[in-house]
């Protein structure tokens, strides 16, 4: 499970790694925080990525989209779904991030009408929003914004399964 900002397909916004993030973490968080999401690390640091960046970022490993749930994303490897039967017959086949998003509104807590915006023009309407908004967050580390590029084949990579290996012969003497 991947948790999600809130920016809409194909926008990829992600935080990139900065080792400050590994000494935040360490630190105790009290309980109050911790049960409302909070971190170690204060609010100047972006948190998440959009869907369109976890999507890009896991595919090429053999990640599909199973399913959303409010701002979690959750992954499956294409041969663990094949292998339990997610797909039937035919296969398993990740879930469609757009179709995602829309159904479950993943824009809580912001105001735009992001659908509106993507049906108006992603570079035109919809990336100017982003970021503005972005650039509105005091952040002190860098965030990447960009536009998804399709990945270069539908269907998901699957892991080469290993020939099973026969067990070695006893040893007679």
């Amino acid at each position: 499970t991947v948790e999600i900002s809130a920016y809409p397909p194909p926008v990829v916004v992600s935080s990139e790694f900065h080792p400050v993030f590994q000494e935040t973490e360490k630190r105790a968080v009290p309980s109050e925080l911790a049960i409302s999401g909070g971190t170690g690390r204060g609010v100047d640091f972006f948190n998440g990525c959009s869907l369109s960046a976890a999507v890009a970022l896991l595919w090429p490993h053999g990640f599909g989209l199973y399913r959303l749930a409010a701002r979690d994303a959750m992954f499956v490897r294409g041969d663990v779904a094949d292998e339990i039967g997610l797909g039937g017959d035919a296969g398993w086949q990740p879930a469609d991030e757009f179709e995602c998003w829309r159904s479950v509104c993943a824009d809580l807590g912001l105001k735009d009408n992001f659908l509106n915006l993507t049906a108006k023009g992603v570079h035109s309407h919809l990336l100017p929003r982003i970021w503005e908004l972005v650039r509105n967050k005091p952040l002190r580390y860098p965030v990447t914004v960009s536009i998804a590029s399709p990945p270069p084949s539908q269907k998901l990579p699957r892991k080469k399964k290993k020939p099973e290996e026969k067990p070695p012969e006893p040893h007679t003497p």
